[in-house]
């Protein structure tokens, strides 16, 4: 029993295969196909640059204030030391113009306390001392005559008090030019002297301060070039550390890229590389890696990803005309190459139990091939055995091509 029921499930395997094979030995499938080519294949690690001047460099504010003139734009060139800003520094002006007439003031006394009296103006002072003396002594019998005609009644109180307030003048008088006499023969202190020199030098202090503090109220550039980039208006409010401008010279640019830390192990300096930009017109433009900067650093995509990237500074071979700092370059830096090698399209090639494989037309029908791959590019892979130059292999295989169908290539 069991071996009749053997026996007719081989006869029922044996008819679906040649059944199947009955349906399908005419049936054709259409396919698009390439042909394997010999030719020259590049892999490379593919970023975004971005152009920069050579000699380039951010102009900082080294004050806080208010933006008085803006005397650049956008464009223009400048020379090192070209006035760029001018800040409100009216303040300080103020202060520098009370200190110089503080100090116009202290100095005059200061001179004067210097000045020598002369011998002449002593002894007029002596004579002026003896008259004023002189004039004491005859005020004072006056008013001793007039005590007594005052006690006798010959005179009135007002009289008498006239007398007395006269006495009291001249001896006024005369103690004011005996003081000024005084002061003329005994010299000036040096510890006056001393505290007049101080303050000077004090004043002189303060005005270089405040006229180091007005230099930084006038912005200028640092370098030669053109104006890149500011970040101001006139009227805006500034804080020292600022930065308010760029500046660099269109005349060397070259290119600044970042490369994702696992694609930089593959990039080296002397690398070539191929420039392009659509909208520029720009394809596969010469250029090489000059420098790869030897620290990483953390950037956010544009999806939000951080990523850790390395710059890399590229050398533009080719001249590049109308093209200024800023702007965006599509940059290929070429990480190995074979010239003289078997290439076929990336979409013909594909996995199969961890080996790879085509279907080769082979008579309008499908062949199965191991292939062994080399270096493979965003559009091409290099077979190192398994084809020959001018063979023809299926694009994109689908579920539908199998070992030996009829395949018919579109035209």
């Amino acid at each position: 029993m069991n071996k009749k029921i053997v026996g007719i499930v081989i006869i029922v395997t044996l008819i679906g295969i040649i059944g199947f094979y009955m349906v399908n030995r005419n049936k054709t499938v259409q396919v698009d196909a390439a042909i394997a080519v010999e030719g020259s294949i590049e892999k490379y690690v593919e970023e975004l640059g971005i152009v920069k001047a050579k000699n380039q460099g951010d102009i900082y504010a080294s004050t806080s204030g208010t933006v008085k003139e803006i005397l650049v734009d956008i464009g223009d060139e400048v020379k090192k030391g070209d006035v760029l800003v001018k800040l409100d520094d009216m303040q300080i002006s103020k202060e520098i113009q009370g200190l110089e007439t503080e100090r116009s003031a202290i100095l005059g006394q200061y001179n004067e306390a210097k000045e020598t009296v002369d011998i002449e103006s002593i002894e007029k002072l002596e004579l002026t001392v003896k008259d004023m003396e002189r004039r004491t002594r005859r005020a004072e019998e006056t008013a001793n005559n007039s005590q007594r005609l005052y006690e006798a009644g010959a005179i009135s109180h007002e009289e008498y008090k006239n007398a007395l307030d006269n006495l009291e003048l001249e001896k006024s008088n005369l103690e004011k030019i005996k003081l000024d006499l005084e002061l003329m023969n005994k010299p000036v202190s040096k510890n006056i002297i001393a505290q007049y020199e101080a303050r000077l030098k004090q004043i002189d202090i303060q005005k270089e301060k405040l006229k180091d503090l007005s230099r930084d109220f006038t912005i200028t550039s640092n370098i030669d070039g053109i104006v890149l980039r500011k970040t101001i208006e006139e009227g805006s409010y500034i804080q020292p550390g600022m930065d308010i401008m760029e500046i660099g010279n269109v005349e060397e640019l070259y290119i600044e890229s970042d490369i994702l830390v696992d694609d930089i192990a593959y990039v080296q300096e002397g690398a070539r590389v191929k420039i392009s930009n659509k909208n520029l017109g720009l394809v596969d433009l010469g250029g090489e890696v000059q420098k790869i900067y030897p620290y990483a650093f953390t950037k956010v995509s544009d999806l939000g990803v951080e990523q850790r990237r390395v710059k890399v500074d590229i050398e533009m071979k080719d001249s590049i005309e109308n093209i200024r700092p800023g702007y965006d370059l599509d940059i290929k830096i070429v990480t190995d190459s074979k010239d003289n090698t078997i290439l076929i399209p990336k979409d013909s090639i594909f996995d199969m139990e961890g080996k790879h494989f085509v279907f080769v037309n082979t008579d309008n029908k499908a062949e199965l091939r191991e292939v062994k791959k080399g270096l493979e590019s965003q559009r091409q892979v290099e077979v190192i055995s398994g084809l020959k130059e001018g063979e023809v292999v299926i694009l994109s295989p689908d579920e539908k091509i199998e070992e030996g169908i009829n395949i018919d290539t579109k035209d």
